[in-house]
Protein backbone atom coordinates (compact mmCIF):
# COMPACT_ATOMS: atom_id res chain seq x y z
CA UNK A 1 0.00 0.00 0.00
CA UNK A 2 1.54 3.49 -0.73
CA UNK A 3 0.02 6.92 -1.80
CA UNK A 4 0.22 8.90 -4.87
CA UNK A 5 0.67 12.99 -4.26
CA UNK A 6 -0.30 15.10 -7.60
CA UNK A 7 1.77 18.03 -7.68
CA UNK A 8 0.75 20.65 -5.85
CA UNK A 9 1.15 24.40 -4.29
CA UNK A 10 3.73 25.11 -1.51
CA UNK A 11 5.47 28.13 -0.23
CA UNK A 12 9.06 27.69 0.53
CA UNK A 13 10.64 31.03 3.37
CA UNK A 14 14.68 31.30 4.39
CA UNK A 15 16.69 34.15 5.30
CA UNK A 16 19.47 35.56 2.82
CA UNK A 17 22.39 35.36 4.88
CA UNK A 18 24.44 38.51 3.70
CA UNK A 19 20.99 40.58 3.66
CA UNK A 20 22.52 43.63 5.31
CA UNK A 21 24.79 43.74 2.55
CA UNK A 22 22.29 43.51 0.10
CA UNK A 23 20.37 46.15 1.99
CA UNK A 24 22.85 48.41 2.19
CA UNK A 25 23.89 48.46 -1.59
CA UNK A 26 20.59 48.01 -3.10
CA UNK A 27 18.08 49.81 -1.48
CA UNK A 28 19.59 53.10 -1.68
CA UNK A 29 18.97 52.59 -5.69
CA UNK A 30 15.43 51.75 -5.15
CA UNK A 31 15.08 55.39 -3.17
CA UNK A 32 16.84 57.54 -5.96
CA UNK A 33 14.47 55.69 -8.31
CA UNK A 34 11.66 56.17 -6.53
CA UNK A 35 10.58 59.75 -7.52
CA UNK A 36 10.84 58.28 -11.24
CA UNK A 37 8.23 55.03 -10.61
CA UNK A 38 6.21 56.81 -8.07
CA UNK A 39 2.99 57.31 -10.21
CA UNK A 40 3.71 53.82 -11.92
CA UNK A 41 0.23 51.68 -10.50
CA UNK A 42 -0.96 49.28 -13.48
CA UNK A 43 -2.90 47.29 -11.11
CA UNK A 44 -6.78 48.75 -10.98
CA UNK A 45 -7.86 47.24 -7.64
CA UNK A 46 -4.58 48.52 -5.58
CA UNK A 47 -2.87 50.85 -3.94
CA UNK A 48 1.07 50.54 -4.33
CA UNK A 49 4.06 52.26 -5.90
CA UNK A 50 5.92 49.81 -8.05
CA UNK A 51 8.83 49.44 -10.92
CA UNK A 52 6.91 46.89 -12.53
CA UNK A 53 7.05 47.21 -16.28
CA UNK A 54 9.92 49.59 -16.21
CA UNK A 55 12.72 47.76 -17.52
CA UNK A 56 15.23 50.30 -17.47
CA UNK A 57 14.87 50.79 -13.63
CA UNK A 58 14.98 47.28 -13.18
CA UNK A 59 18.34 46.54 -14.94
CA UNK A 60 20.02 46.21 -11.48
CA UNK A 61 17.76 43.82 -10.35
CA UNK A 62 19.54 41.23 -12.68
CA UNK A 63 23.02 41.51 -11.61
CA UNK A 64 24.51 38.36 -10.24
CA UNK A 65 25.34 39.68 -6.79
CA UNK A 66 21.46 40.34 -6.17
CA UNK A 67 20.03 37.15 -8.31
CA UNK A 68 22.61 34.53 -6.29
CA UNK A 69 21.79 35.57 -3.10
CA UNK A 70 17.56 36.06 -3.75
CA UNK A 71 16.76 33.64 -5.66
CA UNK A 72 19.49 31.18 -7.31
CA UNK A 73 20.89 29.73 -3.73
CA UNK A 74 17.19 30.12 -2.27
CA UNK A 75 15.66 28.07 -5.46
CA UNK A 76 18.61 25.64 -5.26
CA UNK A 77 17.81 24.92 -1.10
CA UNK A 78 14.38 24.45 -1.81
CA UNK A 79 14.06 21.96 -4.54
CA UNK A 80 16.68 20.02 -2.67
CA UNK A 81 14.53 20.40 0.65
CA UNK A 82 11.34 19.58 -1.56
CA UNK A 83 12.67 16.26 -3.05
CA UNK A 84 14.02 14.97 0.00
CA UNK A 85 10.20 14.99 1.07
CA UNK A 86 9.87 12.20 -1.40
CA UNK A 87 6.18 13.99 -2.58
CA UNK A 88 6.58 14.93 -6.16
CA UNK A 89 10.01 15.08 -7.34
CA UNK A 90 10.95 18.86 -8.65
CA UNK A 91 13.22 18.47 -11.81
CA UNK A 92 14.31 21.43 -14.40
CA UNK A 93 16.56 21.63 -17.29
CA UNK A 94 17.03 24.93 -17.24
CA UNK A 95 15.56 27.95 -15.18
CA UNK A 96 15.94 32.25 -16.33
CA UNK A 97 14.51 35.49 -14.78
CA UNK A 98 12.43 36.55 -16.97
CA UNK A 99 10.84 39.56 -14.70
CA UNK A 100 12.16 41.56 -12.11
CA UNK A 101 10.73 44.84 -10.18
CA UNK A 102 10.93 46.14 -6.23
CA UNK A 103 7.62 47.28 -4.80
CA UNK A 104 7.68 49.69 -1.91
CA UNK A 105 4.53 50.72 0.14
CA UNK A 106 3.10 53.51 2.48
CA UNK A 107 0.81 53.54 5.04
CA UNK A 108 -2.50 52.38 4.09
CA UNK A 109 -1.18 50.84 1.04
CA UNK A 110 -1.82 47.33 0.05
CA UNK A 111 -2.12 44.66 -3.17
CA UNK A 112 -5.22 43.17 -4.35
CA UNK A 113 -5.74 39.37 -4.69
CA UNK A 114 -4.00 38.25 -7.46
CA UNK A 115 -0.50 35.45 -9.08
CA UNK A 116 1.67 35.74 -11.60
CA UNK A 117 0.22 33.50 -13.91
CA UNK A 118 2.33 33.88 -17.58
CA UNK A 119 2.86 32.45 -20.93
CA UNK A 120 5.63 30.48 -22.31
CA UNK A 121 8.86 32.29 -23.40
CA UNK A 122 11.60 31.15 -25.76
CA UNK A 123 15.20 31.23 -24.69
CA UNK A 124 18.22 29.97 -26.51
CA UNK A 125 15.43 27.97 -29.27
CA UNK A 126 14.39 26.69 -25.65
CA UNK A 127 10.27 26.84 -24.62
CA UNK A 128 10.49 27.88 -20.40
CA UNK A 129 7.38 28.31 -18.61
CA UNK A 130 6.96 30.43 -16.29
CA UNK A 131 6.91 28.26 -12.60
CA UNK A 132 8.01 30.44 -9.48
CA UNK A 133 7.55 33.53 -8.15
CA UNK A 134 10.17 35.10 -5.24
CA UNK A 135 8.68 37.74 -2.97
CA UNK A 136 12.30 39.13 -1.01
CA UNK A 137 11.76 41.85 1.62
CA UNK A 138 14.78 43.93 1.42
CA UNK A 139 13.50 46.93 3.83
CA UNK A 140 10.29 46.96 5.93
CA UNK A 141 9.06 48.69 9.49
CA UNK A 142 6.70 46.31 10.00
CA UNK A 143 6.13 44.12 13.28
CA UNK A 144 4.52 41.41 10.99
CA UNK A 145 4.98 40.27 6.98
CA UNK A 146 1.79 41.26 5.15
CA UNK A 147 1.74 39.19 2.21
CA UNK A 148 -1.20 36.62 2.59
CA UNK A 149 -1.58 33.46 0.45
CA UNK A 150 -5.07 31.69 -0.74
CA UNK A 151 -6.55 29.00 -2.66
CA UNK A 152 -9.92 29.17 -3.50
CA UNK A 153 -12.38 26.66 -2.57
CA UNK A 154 -14.23 24.31 -2.66
CA UNK A 155 -10.89 21.73 -1.57
CA UNK A 156 -10.62 18.32 -0.56
CA UNK A 157 -10.84 17.79 3.30
CA UNK A 158 -11.74 21.27 4.29
CA UNK A 159 -15.46 23.32 4.80
CA UNK A 160 -16.74 23.52 0.85
CA UNK A 161 -17.33 27.25 2.02
CA UNK A 162 -13.75 28.21 3.01
CA UNK A 163 -10.66 29.44 1.03
CA UNK A 164 -7.39 27.73 2.46
CA UNK A 165 -5.20 30.59 3.53
CA UNK A 166 -1.70 31.08 4.78
CA UNK A 167 -1.41 34.33 7.02
CA UNK A 168 2.68 34.72 6.68
CA UNK A 169 2.07 37.67 9.49
CA UNK A 170 1.26 34.59 11.95
CA UNK A 171 5.32 33.14 11.37
CA UNK A 172 7.49 35.22 13.38
CA UNK A 173 10.41 34.13 11.28
CA UNK A 174 9.00 35.88 7.86
CA UNK A 175 10.16 39.68 7.94
CA UNK A 176 12.85 41.74 6.77
CA UNK A 177 15.56 39.44 5.30
CA UNK A 178 13.21 36.71 4.09
CA UNK A 179 12.61 35.26 0.56
CA UNK A 180 9.35 33.48 -0.17
CA UNK A 181 9.28 31.07 -3.11
CA UNK A 182 6.08 30.10 -4.36
CA UNK A 183 4.27 28.86 -7.97
CA UNK A 184 3.23 31.52 -10.01
CA UNK A 185 -0.31 30.16 -10.08
CA UNK A 186 -0.73 30.54 -6.75
CA UNK A 187 -3.07 33.88 -5.27
CA UNK A 188 -1.59 36.35 -2.94
CA UNK A 189 -2.36 39.64 -1.39
CA UNK A 190 -0.77 42.16 0.67
CA UNK A 191 -2.80 43.51 3.81
CA UNK A 192 -2.73 47.22 4.21
CA UNK A 193 0.78 48.78 5.57
CA UNK A 194 0.66 49.85 8.77
CA UNK A 195 4.24 51.53 8.36
CA UNK A 196 6.50 51.38 5.39
CA UNK A 197 8.02 48.14 3.55
CA UNK A 198 10.16 47.61 -0.08
CA UNK A 199 9.76 44.08 -1.62
CA UNK A 200 11.59 42.87 -4.50
CA UNK A 201 10.10 40.30 -6.63
CA UNK A 202 11.08 37.85 -9.71
CA UNK A 203 9.79 35.49 -11.87
CA UNK A 204 11.17 32.51 -12.61
CA UNK A 205 10.31 30.14 -15.67
CA UNK A 206 11.75 26.71 -16.47
CA UNK A 207 12.29 23.95 -19.20
CA UNK A 208 9.53 21.18 -17.67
Amino acid sequence: MSFFHFPHHFIYWTKVENHQDIKAKYLPVIKDNENNSMFNNPFPLCDVNTSFRLKELNKFLHEDTITKNVVWDPLMNMINEHNKKNLFTIDHKASIINDAWYNTYKLNQFQETHNHRGSYIYHNNAKYYQTYSVIYIIDSAEERNNTVFKLDGPLPFININEDCKFNTSKVEDIGEGTVIIFSSLLNHFVLPIYNSRTTISYNVSTIL
